[in-house]
């Protein structure tokens, strides 16, 4: 009777074992599947075409990084566009004599109480929404180009900071290009509209 009771008691603890072992392996492919996904090398951009979900995955990981100033003037390069403006924001003493070259969509920006509006070369960036945020300058100085919204375009000039206050009484700091020359590039050389360094 006692070697029937321990026969059983052994063949439970086996049992509990196996169903223990099972549901540990699909834990762990459950959890392994909800975190896997596509990461993109640093500094690199997602092109327009991608597939929405790498596109998703990568909004909100901006993470800006401090550049050395360059003693040349400069190209706004795919791989670091966010990146060499936010720079060029923070340090624009440092860029005050550098001639910029940025290519990007030509659009019209407008603040929401109408303290602010001004045309703009710029890329979309990454945030919770696909184009809630974009990064690029505010240009002046056009001279009659005939220009359309969301042309792509290349433009060449002097960055500056305009200050202005909006009817909050709330300063805000625009970083512009003053522009030498802008053309508008041919549709085959149109490059992506999202960035995200």
């Amino acid at each position: 009777m006692i070697k029937h009771f321990i026969k059983i008691l052994i063949i439970i603890i086996i049992c509990i074992f196996f169903v223990s072992c099972e549901n540990k392996d699909e834990i762990n492919v459950e959890t392994v599947e909800e975190t896997t996904y596509v990461p993109l090398a640093k500094n690199s951009y997602a092109m327009d075409e991608v597939d929405d979900s790498i596109v998703e995955d990568v909004r909100g990981y901006r993470i800006y990084s401090d550049l050395p100033t360059p003693t040349t003037d400069i190209t706004i390069s795919e791989d670091t566009y966010l990146t060499q403006i936010d720079n060029i924001y923070r340090k624009i003493d440092e860029y005050a004599d550098k001639t910029i070259t940025v290519e990007g969509m030509f659009g019209q920006y407008k603040e929401w109480d109408g303290s602010f509006e001004s045309f703009m070369v710029y890329r979309n960036g990454p945030n919770d929404f696909y184009n809630d945020i974009f990064g690029g300058f505010f240009i002046n100085n056009l001279k009659g180009e005939n220009v359309s919204i969301d042309d792509w375009i290349q433009v060449v000039g002097k960055p500056y900071i305009e200050r202005r206050v909006d009817t909050d009484g709330v300063e805000h700091k625009y970083l512009f290009l003053q522009v030498k020359n802008l053309q508008i590039m041919p549709e085959n050389k149109r490059k992506s509209e999202f960035v995200i360094n």
